[in-house]
């Protein structure tokens, strides 16, 4: 089946409650190094959870910042893959990311990154034409 993904034009971005429209990630050290396309927007996805929480999509490329089982946001190129680029420090239940104490994925190990943060967007944060968020056209939620 094929998934039609458009950018929400007409309204705000609706996100589910408690849960920011976005998210800034940035870092001057070896994360932005080993991953610098990785660094940028994401913005929620209108209507697409992954095991309840929100995900949220780059604004330019297909990388996802998703809630995993164990209590740790990741970064990944898909919704739920085991394997990540960026992970999270543990997060209490209904917590969205942190914006620090995150570790980048190299050569098959976590390191850390004391630059790398994860800064929510403003609760009135329009982009640049004046776009808030995705939306998917089948409402899919992922398990």
């Amino acid at each position: 089946r094929t998934k039609k993904r458009t950018l929400e034009t007409s309204l705000p971005c609706i996100g589910q409650e408690g849960f920011p429209y976005g998210f800034n990630v940035s870092s001057s050290g070896e994360a932005r190094e080993n991953y610098p396309t990785r660094m940028g927007l994401y913005l929620i996805q209108a209507g697409v959870l992954y095991e309840e929480y929100p995900t949220y999509k780059h604004e330019m490329e297909n990388f996802y910042i998703f809630h995993r089982s164990y209590a740790r946001w990741s970064f990944s190129k898909t919704v739920g893959a085991k394997s990540s680029f960026f992970s999270g420090p543990k997060a209490k239940e209904g917590e969205y990311p942190q914006a620090s104490g995150w570790e980048y994925g190299h050569g098959g190990k976590w390191k850390p990154d004391t630059t790398l943060t994860v800064q929510k967007l403003d609760d009135n944060w329009t982009g640049s034409d004046g776009l808030n968020c995705y939306t998917d056209n089948t409402d899919e939620t992922y398990h």
